[in-house]
């Protein structure tokens, strides 16, 4: 039985003996980064709670970067941010100082994404080839911020990938106080855990990346939308001559 306690006027579950015992008996490296980090959380990250990019991505730059300030270095820190990426970015800066020593520069900040594959395209570069198979994001696969068509094409392509992060889920799931994790949290009125995870693994999320807006519906052109065979691509790079070529030659 989960143990619970109130703070602050609310109430949050807590270790029993029981649930430790069952996450000691499971946490142990996978060698696995990210998978580590979430069994030791014992949750996966959320969108007000994405952890994965501070622990993984954004502190290991800062102290890279630190060491080279105090071994007597004045650093300048490239970053692709764009502006139009998104309402945190909106206000970037092209050229900015951080503190003593380390500035930012954003050489694309005023970029589209456009513009972006324009360039590349005229230096002879060919996009990520995930770019042309339907994803917007070609860091993680899936990124749990990912939207419901990138979730549905990633689930028709490589279906190897759901199926490991079920996996995952039942093995973090193990690490939590509560007993279940899912790897794309959202907001749930249900309180039981067997009601939650039911609707929101990793599974049910797929099955939901297949309705229209409001999630009740299927879509009846999703089977064409998916086609595994094709190129489909959120920028439009399908349709700029010969970038689709790279999905025909196996992206040689």
């Amino acid at each position: 039985m989960q143990k619970t306690v109130t703070v602050g006027g609310g109430r949050r579950v807590r270790w029993s003996n029981k649930a430790k015992r069952r996450a000691l008996a499971v946490m142990y490296p996978s060698g696995n980064p990210f998978l580590d980090l979430c069994m030791w959380k014992g949750r996966f990250p959320a969108r007000k709670a994405q952890f994965c990019t501070e622990e993984l991505k954004t502190n290991m730059a800062v102290a890279f970067q630190l060491n080279l300030m105090e071994a007597g270095h004045r650093v300048v820190s490239w970053q692709g941010v764009r502006r139009d990426e998104s309402e945190n970015r909106k206000n970037a800066r092209l050229f900015e100082r951080i503190g003593r020593g380390l500035y930012a520069f954003r050489p694309l900040v005023e970029w589209t994404a456009a513009q972006v594959f324009a360039r590349c395209r005229s230096a002879g570069m060919r996009p990520n080839p995930l770019y042309l198979q339907g994803m917007g994001r070609v860091g993680c696969m899936p990124c749990i911020n990912c939207n419901k068509s990138e979730l549905r094409a990633i689930a028709a392509r490589f279906p190897a990938h759901p199926a490991r992060i079920a996996e995952w889920e039942q093995l973090v799931g193990q690490c939590s106080k509560r007993g279940y994790s899912t790897f794309m949290a959202d907001a749930h009125p249900a309180k039981d855990r067997r009601v939650v995870f039911a609707d929101l693994n990793i599974w049910a999320r797929i099955e939901w990346s297949k309705t229209s807006r409001g999630g009740r519906q299927f879509n009846l052109l999703d089977e064409e939308e998916n086609s595994t065979q094709g190129c489909s691509s959120s920028y439009g790079l399908c349709d700029q001559g010969g970038l689709a070529v790279a999905l025909e030659e196996g992206f040689a």
